[in-house]
């Protein structure tokens, strides 16, 4: 299992936490290979206080996260897929072929956890929501790409997109990921606040 990073004493995820506090100053954030929560999004019950204020980025217009398969509490995002039949994975080229040596995970890293190619429904969702909820405090933003990685394989990913007069979402992975309505919810109620618009909704399986 992934190790827990989260802060011993508070139960909370300082990396995330601080990486939104930063980003509320921005207006272009990319971030890459990076383990990251639902807290860089929205604060956890753990870490509001009654005078908390809600975050608000004024001003970011584009962000762009690539994330590792894993929350910073230790669980897997992905699991391994019931309907898929039991047969040995087949790996493929050897990434050396295709990467630069910099880029290359660990060998012991490279084969690991392949199977996990189901996104968590649970997790996930959870995730989807304080991303949505973040959304709506992100007046001008015109375009928002989550994507995870497992292995060196893109696995699933999350686009939104919003010009003056549209807004739209797209999930797509392999199998189909398919939001709550919950998560379908606080983007709909983002998109109305934010653009006055419908928010069109699409899931995509495979690339």
């Amino acid at each position: 299992m992934p190790p827990n990073i989260l802060h011993s004493s508070s139960n909370r995820d300082p990396l995330s936490s601080n990486l939104r506090a930063f980003s509320q100053q921005l207006t272009d954030l990319t971030l890459a290979d990076i383990t990251i929560g639902a807290e860089f999004f929205w604060p956890s019950a753990a870490s509001q206080t009654s005078d908390s204020l809600s975050p608000h980025w004024p001003h970011l217009t584009s962000l762009t996260i690539n994330y590792t398969p894993i929350t910073p509490s230790g669980q897997w995002l992905f699991e391994r897929d019931p309907n898929e039949e039991e047969e040995e994975i087949e790996w493929g080229e050897d990434p050396a072929l295709y990467m630069e040596e910099d880029e290359l995970p660990a060998p012991q890293d490279q084969l690991v956890n392949a199977f996990r190619k189901k996104a968590s429904p649970e997790l996930m969702n959870a995730f989807y929501v304080a991303v949505g909820k973040a959304a709506g405090k992100m007046p001008v933003l015109r375009q928002m790409w989550l994507a995870a990685s497992t292995g060196t394989r893109l696995s699933h990913s999350f686009q939104y997109t919003a010009t003056a007069t549209s807004a739209s979402v797209c999930w797509r992975s392999m199998p189909l990921f398919e939001p709550s309505e919950e998560v379908l919810d606080v983007w709909k109620e983002a998109a109305r606040k934010n653009l006055e618009v419908d928010l069109e909704v699409s899931c995509v399986e495979g690339y």
